[in-house]
């Protein structure tokens, strides 16, 4: 079974945030979305300054927007947990 815990980071206006999640929604991931705006204490934690950022198992896999090959690693490493 999957013990891969996606998170997404983003501010509400992010315009990039819908495109990653239907990515991780196509390629079969589930992920929780939490906004800076509502978890200012992330914001601290990570440094964050850009928008999206992808957690996974709370480090920072990505910032910014992922590209395919990060979102394929993703899949593949969950096909094996």
């Amino acid at each position: 079974m999957n013990n891969m815990k996606i998170t997404i980071l983003a501010t509400k206006g992010c315009n990039h945030r819908p495109k990653l999640e239907e990515q991780l929604q196509d390629n079969g991931l589930q992920y929780k979305l939490k906004y800076y705006e509502d978890h200012p204490e992330l914001v601290e934690t990570y440094q964050l300054k850009r928008s999206p950022v992808l957690l996974v198992n709370d480090e920072v896999a990505s910032v910014g927007m992922p590209g395919q090959k990060t979102i394929t690693e993703l899949k593949n490493k969950n096909k094996t947990t």
